[in-house]
C-alpha cells in the first residue's frame, strides 16, 4: 500500500540570501572598457619608466619637460595666493 505525500510546507519554504553586487563588469562591454583604459594607463606608465632611465634620449620630445614646467608654474602660482592670502589675513 503506497503511502500517502505529505505536504510539508516548512521544508518547501527557500530563503533567498541577498544578491550582493560582483566587483567585476556584468557585460562584455564593460570589461573591455575597463582593459581598454587599463592598457592606455600601462603604456602611459610605459613611456615614464623609459624616459626616467634615459631623459636625454632622442626618442623624446619635449612632452614631459613641458609638463614638469606647467606643474612648477602651477605650484608657484598657489603658492603665491595663498602667501598674498596670508598676508591680507595678518594686516588690520
Amino acid at each position: 500500500m503506497p503511502t500517502p505525500a505529505r505536504n510539508n510546507h516548512a521544508s518547501s519554504v527557500q530563503i533567498q540570501q541577498p544578491r550582493t553586487r560582483s566587483p567585476l563588469p556584468p557585460s562584455p562591454i564593460a570589461f573591455k572598457g575597463r582593459v581598454a583604459l587599463a592598457w592606455l594607463q600601462a603604456c602611459v606608465s610605459a613611456y615614464y619608466v623609459a624616459y626616467s632611465e634615459d631623459p636625454h634620449s632622442m626618442r623624446f620630445d619635449g612632452t614631459i619637460p613641458q609638463r614638469i614646467q606647467r606643474l612648477q608654474m602651477l605650484r608657484a602660482h598657489r603658492d603665491n595666493r595663498e602667501r598674498e592670502r596670508q598676508e591680507s589675513d595678518e594686516s588690520p
